[in-house]
């Protein structure tokens, strides 16, 4: 995958051949792909879930501010995000539904990540601090 201005080509890596494009607004910050490689999160001024297969998506909006990590829950359907805005939010990919969001951080959050098989999530504050979240 190569990105710039917002924009992800991926390649075949057997032939180097273009097999899709996507927009993915303006800026991308962060992208993840799922466990089965069908599914792409794309992070910038919103969070977007795409389909690889069908290239269709969803805009997952609700931060208001740049969103710098993102992280699918090993299901696919399921996705954490983390913001300058100081919030975590969880998704319902399917519907574009912000679930659950977690505020009191004291700084801006850069990245983030699914653990232990979905039971729980890591998340780094810009200014070095990391929270565990067990569920």
């Amino acid at each position: 995958m190569i990105f710039a201005a917002g924009e992800v080509f991926i390649f075949n890596t057997k032939t180097w051949e273009q097999e899709q494009h996507f927009q993915s607004g303006n800026s991308l910050n962060y992208l993840t792909l799922d466990a089965s490689g069908k599914k792409l999160l794309t992070c910038g001024k919103y969070v977007y879930s795409w389909d690889l297969e069908t290239g269709k998506f969803q805009e997952l909006k609700g931060h208001k501010s740049s969103i710098y990590g993102a992280a699918f829950h090993p299901d696919g359907r399921y996705a954490v995000s983390s913001s300058y805005d100081h919030t975590v939010k969880f998704w319902d990919t399917q519907t574009g539904r912000s679930t659950l969001a977690l505020y009191g951080f004291k700084d801006e959050l850069f990245k983030t990540d699914v653990l232990d098989g979905g039971r729980g999530i890591m998340v780094t504050e810009t200014q070095g601090v990391v929270h565990v979240i067990r569920f």
